[in-house]
C-alpha cells in the first residue's frame, strides 16, 4: 500500500510537470509537446518499479503521535481484576480497515478500466478479421509513400464495409483500415490521407496511446492521467498534420480534404485506444485553424531533443522515487519483532537461536469510547522463556507481532493517563490471534493534609479553615488520548474529630466522579483508620463537585482516590 501511495504521488508530480512544460512550449511544434507528454506518461508508469528498485531516503515523514498534558494526577496502575474488553475471536483473517477498502475499490475500478481497454482491442481485432486486403493503386501508393515517409516495415492495408471507418492500428504489425467507397477518392485525397496515417505509424502513436491507457488502468482515480492521455491524443494529431504540411501539401488543400473526410466519417462514434482517427470531431476545428497559420512551428522532435527530454525526465524521476514518503517507524509496529534484538524493549538482549515463523499477534488499542490510541506501549512476554517483546501502536492504534514462537504469553498495554491492561494470550496452537484492547481511563487521585492543632487554635481554624488544610500542587504529566480532566468547582475540607489521639492518621477513600460531576460510590479502603477520621473525611469529600471528565468530547465516569492525612498535635 505504501508503494502504491508513493507511486501515485510521484506520478501526479511528474504529470503535473509534463502538462506545465507542454503548456509553456505552446509556441514550439506539436511534436515537441507530444514528446514531453510521452516521456511524462512513461516515467509515471515506471514509478512503482523505481520505488521498489531505488533505495529510499526518508525525506518526508508523517507524525503519528501527539502529546497531551494535564495538571491533574491520573494513575495508570491496573485494577486488581485485570480487564481486556472486546477481544475478538481467534482468526487467520486480518481486520478490514479503510486502506483495505480503498485498495479494493482501486482494484475494482482498475479491473473495469482494463476490461474496457481489452474489449476495445478485441473489437478492433475482430474488425480486422472482417476486412479485405487492398491491392492495386492503393497498395502501390502506400508502398511508395512508406519509403518516402521513412516507414521501414510493410504496412497492412485493409478495407471495411463501413463507410465511416478510417483508422490506423497495430503496435508490432501496423496497418490502415480504409472506409467503404475509398476507391472513389481522388489521387490528392489518397495521398493526404496516407501521409497522415503513415505519420502515425512512423511516430508509433498507437503503442504510445496504449501505454497511456495502461497508466489509466493503474491510476484510474488520478485526474491528471486522464488529462494527459487526452492531450497526448490531440498533440499526436497536430504532429501528423505538421508532417503532411512539411511534405509540401498546401494548407488550404489539406484543410479542404480533411473537412470532407470528416464529413464522410461523421457517423463513427467508437475511438479505440490503439487506433488514431484522422478526423475526430473534437479536434477538427482547432486542427484546421492550426494548419492555416503560416508562421507556426512544425519541426519534428529530433534525436537530440528526445535525448534532452529523456535526461530531464530521469533527473526528475529518480529523486522522486528515492524520497521516502512513509509513516514514522516505531519499534515493533507493523513489522517483524520476534528474534530481532533491535525490536526488543530497551535493555533486553535476545538469546538462543532465531525462531522460524510460527504465528502472529495483532490488533489495536482503543479507549472506552472506541477512539484509537496511538503511541500506546504493548508488551508481550513469553511465559516459558520470560522473553519480552515490545511494540508501539501506530497512528491508527494498531500493533502487530510476527514470527512469535507458539507459547503462552502475557500482554500488557499501557499509556500514561489510562489504566494498564493485562491479558493472557494463548498462541500455543500456532494460529494468528487478533485482539481489540480497551484501556479504561486512569483513576484521579488527590491528597489532603489536615493539621489538627490543640483546642487553643480551634477558634482560628473555625474562621480560617484553609490554614489547617493544604493541597499540594499537581505537576503536569504527559497523558495519552484526548482527555479533558475534571475541574473541582465546589470544595469542602475535613475537620479534626473531637478527642482524637495525637499522631498521624491516613484515610484512603475511593469513589467515582459521575458524568454529572458528583461523587458517588464513595467508600473507605483504609482498614486501620479510626471511624471518626473516616467519617470526617467522607463527609467532606461527598460535598465535592467537579466538571465532567471528557474523553474524546464525551463525558465519562472516572474513579477518584483521595488520601487524607490527619496530623494531630
Amino acid at each position: 500500500m505504501s508503494v502504491l501511495f508513493a507511486s501515485l504521488i510521484d506520478a501526479t508530480v511528474i504529470l503535473a510537470l509534463g502538462l506545465a512544460v507542454s503548456a509553456v512550449l505552446r509556441r514550439q511544434s506539436a511534436a515537441v509537446r507530444h514528446g514531453v507528454l510521452t516521456t511524462a506518461i512513461a516515467c509515471a508508469a515506471l514509478m512503482p518499479v523505481l520505488e521498489l528498485a531505488i533505495p529510499q531516503l526518508p525525506m518526508v515523514r508523517w507524525i503519528d503521535s501527539a502529546v497531551v498534558s494535564t495538571g491533574l494526577r491520573f494513575s495508570s496502575e491496573e485494577p486488581a481484576v485485570l480487564a481486556a474488553t472486546q477481544t475478538t475471536a481467534t482468526s487467520a483473517w486480518p481486520p478490514v480497515t479503510w486502506p483495505m477498502l480503498f485498495a479494493g475499490l482501486w482494484a475494482t475500478v482498475a479491473l473495469l478500466t482494463l476490461i474496457g481497454l481489452a474489449n476495445g482491442l478485441w473489437r478492433l481485432r475482430t474488425l480486422r478479421a472482417s476486412c479485405t486486403p487492398v491491392q492495386g493503386g492503393w497498395r502501390a501508393l502506400t508502398d511508395s509513400l512508406s519509403r518516402e515517409c521513412g516507414v521501414s516495415v510493410r504496412v497492412e492495408l485493409l478495407q471495411s464495409n463501413d463507410p465511416t471507418l478510417l483508422v490506423t492500428y497495430g503496435m508490432f504489425r501496423p496497418g490502415i483500415i480504409l472506409p467503404a467507397g475509398a476507391d472513389d477518392w481522388a489521387d490528392d485525397r489518397r495521398r493526404i490521407v496516407l501521409r497522415h496515417e503513415l505519420a502515425h505509424i512512423r511516430r508509433r502513436d498507437a503503442p504510445i496511446q496504449v501505454a497511456g491507457e495502461l497508466l489509466r488502468v493503474m491510476q484510474p482515480f488520478n485526474p491528471l492521467v486522464w488529462i494527459a492521455c487526452r492531450r497526448l491524443r490531440q498533440e499526436s494529431e497536430f504532429a501528423c498534420d505538421d508532417a503532411v504540411l512539411r511534405a509540401g501539401v498546401e494548407a488550404t488543400d489539406y484543410a479542404t480534404h480533411l473537412y470532407d473526410v470528416a464529413t464522410q466519417l461523421s457517423g463513427r462514434q467508437t475511438v479505440w485506444a490503439s487506433a488514431p482517427a484522422i478526423a475526430h470531431p473534437s479536434t477538427l476545428e482547432r486542427r484546421i485553424v492550426a494548419m492555416l497559420q503560416q508562421q507556426k512551428n512544425r519541426q519534428p522532435l529530433t534525436r537530440g531533443g528526445w535525448s534532452l527530454v529523456a535526461l530531464l525526465a530521469v533527473c526528475v524521476s529518480l529523486p522522486l522515487a528515492a524520497i521516502g514518503i512513509a509513516p514514522q517507524s516505531t519499534a515493533g509496529a507493523d513489522s517483524s519483532i520476534a528474534g530481532s534484538p533491535a525490536s526488543l524493549a530497551p535493555g533486553v538482549v535476545a538469546t538462543g537461536h532465531a525462531q522460524s515463523p510460527q504465528t502472529s499477534l495483532s490488533g489495536h488499542v482503543q479507549d472506552q469510547t472506541g477512539g484509537r490510541m496511538p503511541g500506546s506501549t504493548v508488551t508481550v512476554t513469553n511465559q516459558q522463556t520470560r522473553e519480552p517483546y515490545t511494540a508501539v501502536t501506530s497512528a491508527s492504534g494498531a500493533f502487530k507481532f510476527v514470527d512469535l514462537p507458539p507459547a503462552t504469553y502475557e500482554l500488557v498495554a499501557e499509556l500514561p493517563g489510562f489504566r494498564k491492561v493485562r491479558v493472557p494470550v494463548d498462541l500455543s496452537a500456532g494460529a494468528p490471534v487478533i485482539l481489540t484492547l480497551t484501556l479504561p481511563i486512569g483513576a484521579l487521585s488527590e491528597s489532603l493534609h489536615v493539621a489538627c492543632k490543640p483546642a487553643s487554635s480551634s477558634l482560628l481554624q473555625m474562621f480560617f479553615p484553609t490554614l489547617s488544610a493544604q493541597e499540594p500542587p499537581a505537576k503536569p504529566i504527559r497523558i495519552g488520548g484526548d482527555i479533558r480532566p475534571p475541574r473541582k468547582t465546589s470544595n469542602a475540607l475535613p475537620g479534626c474529630p473531637a478527642g482524637a489521639a495525637k499522631g498521624e492518621t491516613v484515610v484512603l477513600l475511593e469513589g467515582r466522579i459521575g458524568v454529572d460531576g458528583f461523587i458517588t460510590e464513595l467508600r473507605s479502603i483504609s482498614d486501620a483508620a479510626p471511624a471518626a477520621f473516616i467519617e470526617s473525611a467522607t463527609d467532606a469529600v461527598r460535598q465535592w463537585e467537579f466538571t465532567p471528565t471528557m474523553l474524546n468530547s464525551q463525558p465519562v465516569e472516572v474513579i477518584i482516590t483521595v488520601s487524607v492525612t490527619f496530623n494531630v498535635t
